[in-house]
């Protein structure tokens, strides 16, 4: 970080055509007075993630991230296709922040933070956070675009990088947030729009569907912190537009929505070397939230081609129990469940051709899933090595005319997981 900081100041020096060795604190360019005062800050990490699987897994591009492994495939002797291992080396977690903080407004303190990876495609930047935040005494407004309440209120310490998805919550998101703080009380009011953490469609994985509600997501957040406990409630409700016209010829413009509620209830408890967390939720159409649940048609006129939509529900669980061991060994355990609880009508629309829902959402066939990740992190100075075990155990079904998976079938699942990191 010094050196980071004289790089900074002898760039602002030099870059500045109106700065001279002579010039008062008050002539000053302001990209100057910001580094020499700490207010200006640049830092990350490498990271490098190695990998082990013993079967193929839903991820993303890299296979960085484990959500649930891949359901059983038959080939024409009836072995599994999807029961073969994998591995892989994966920098692209590595991570940028560009900071301000403590620059004076008046009566109030600006702070601004832009966070980036490499997880875009082919490698590309990717934005992760980007907001300014304005802090009052007793309130404060933030803009830009942070972690979801759902998941940035009591954020799990999962070594590997869906952070325990889809049985956490898990969402970044465009947001304006107003915060209150009385005494040991935080309210923190937030609308907030879906980007690169989307819901499911009859058009795939997309922000539109919100977009066309013509309606922000809205989020209520009561949290009580004290020096050795922090826990909170969330409430969100949101509306999303599956279509804006149906899929006959000629179309017919179409103005149904639905509208989906999500609570939760979490809780940190910091005691010696023991840090233990948990949090559960329960709702409905949580696949921009990176867990369960989403919603299918119950009713399709087959003249007009309108449909009307019923959510699918779902419950998720789980806690994590660190132990620090000096300064420099960190062993800890995440153990968590989520289930589909199907739809409260029992009347949804069959497909004809697949004979189930037309369902959208993560999988269909995904009943539920147990995981269990016990890890060991080593610190020395800015290097840091992890080990980490993800297990799973996932059940698969066909859904039927209730949204449920009565009937299933379940496979377990591992992979090792070491990661080295760098922090500058």
């Amino acid at each position: 970080m010094k050196l980071i900081k004289k790089i900074l100041l002898l760039a602002a020096l030099t870059t500045n055509p109106l700065y001279s060795l002579t010039a008062n604190e008050s002539q000053e360019p302001l990209f100057y007075k910001l580094i020499k005062n700490n207010q200006f800050l640049i830092f990350g990490f490498i990271r490098f993630d190695s990998f082990w699987a013993n079967r193929q897994y839903v991820t993303s591009g890299d296979k960085v991230d484990f959500n649930y492994p891949k359901e059983p495939v038959c080939d024409a002797n009836c072995r599994d296709i999807n029961n073969q291992g994998l591995f892989g080396f994966s920098p692209r977690t590595s991570r940028l922040y560009i900071q301000t903080q403590n620059i004076p407004l008046k009566s109030a303190v600006l702070a601004s933070n832009l966070e980036t990876d490499f997880e875009g495609k082919w490698g590309a930047l990717r934005i992760r956070k980007a907001y300014f935040k304005i802090d009052w005494d007793t309130f404060s407004l933030l803009i830009g675009q942070q972690d979801h309440p759902l998941y940035g209120q009591c954020p799990d310490d999962v070594i590997s990088f869906e952070s325990g998805a889809p049985v956490t919550f898990f969402s970044r998101d465009p947001q304006i947030r107003f915060s209150i703080y009385y005494k040991k009380l935080n309210i923190n009011l937030i609308a907030y729009a879906e980007l690169d953490d989307s819901s499911a469609g009859p058009f795939g994985i997309s922000h539109e569907y919100m977009s066309n509600s013509l309606t922000p997501g809205f989020d209520i957040n009561i949290e009580l912190e004290t020096e050795s406990f922090t826990g909170g409630i969330i409430c969100d409700i949101k509306r999303l537009k599956p279509r804006l016209s149906t899929t006959t010829s000629p179309p017919y413009i179409t103005e149904e929505t639905i509208t989906s509620i999500i609570g939760s209830a979490y809780g940190m408890y910091f005691w010696n070397n023991f840090t233990i967390k948990s949090h559960l939720g329960l709702g409905q159409n949580g696949t921009s939230f990176s867990t369960l649940g989403g919603y299918a048609p119950y009713c399709f006129n087959k003249i007009t081609g309108r449909e009307k939509y019923s959510n699918i529900n779902f419950i998720n669980w789980w806690m994590g129990i660190d132990y620090k061991i000096g300064k420099h060994v960190n062993p800890g355990v995440y153990i968590g469940f989520a289930k589909n609880l199907g739809s409260s009508r029992s009347d949804l629309y069959i497909d004809p051709k697949t004979d189930e829902p037309i369902f959208y959402g993560l999988d269909a066939d995904l009943a539920k899933i147990l995981k269990i990740y016990p890890r060991i992190i080593f610190t020395y100075k800015q290097l840091e090595f992890a080990i980490e075990g993800n297990w799973a155990r996932t059940w698969f079904g066909k859904m039927n005319q209730k949204g449920k998976n009565p009937i299933t079938s379940a496979i377990n699942f591992f992979r090792f997981l070491f990661v080295s990191k760098y922090n500058f």
